[in-house]
């Protein structure tokens, strides 16, 4: 019985504690955290050449290989960002050096790119309005 009292004593203490603390509890004027937000992810990301498709995209793979014969010159990237808001940039780099096909496009964009002999790679950037970034990467190998 004694056990009883002391565990109704608890939970109205309990409760008179979080009424008096909730309005401390709950404000946040000057002290709120600022997390990054939208979704830097492709919904989008095209590597044809000739017409043809290159790669299989899915927006959780980051990391994508193309081996080309040495004939071919050009690819053209299309890349789409899940979040329209999103700025899409588009990076080349060779043994020539690197090359920015496409810088801070909002929402979408498309690229032609001219394959240099040997490997090279093009870097699919996308940053969300809040902040976050993601990267896709695509490494070619042009080969005889």
């Amino acid at each position: 019985m004694r056990y009883s009292r002391h565990l109704v004593s608890l939970r109205t203490f309990g409760l008179a504690f979080a009424v008096v603390l909730s309005p401390a509890l709950m404000q946040t004027d000057d002290f709120t955290c600022v997390v990054p937000t939208g979704d830097p992810e492709l919904a989008e990301l095209s590597v044809e050449v000739w017409g043809y498709e290159q790669i299989a995209f899915d927006p959780a793979e980051q990391f994508y290989e193309v081996e080309l014969w040495s004939g071919v010159q050009l690819a053209v990237v299309r890349a789409t960002s899940m979040d329209s808001a999103s700025q899409v940039s588009m990076n080349y780099s060779s043994e020539r050096g690197d090359e920015g096909l496409m810088e801070g496009v909002v929402g979408e964009g498309e690229a032609t790119i001219r394959l240099e002999r040997g490997e090279s790679t093009l870097t699919v950037s996308v940053k969300a309005p809040g902040g976050n970034m993601m990267d896709y990467d695509v490494s070619f190998n042009l080969i005889n």
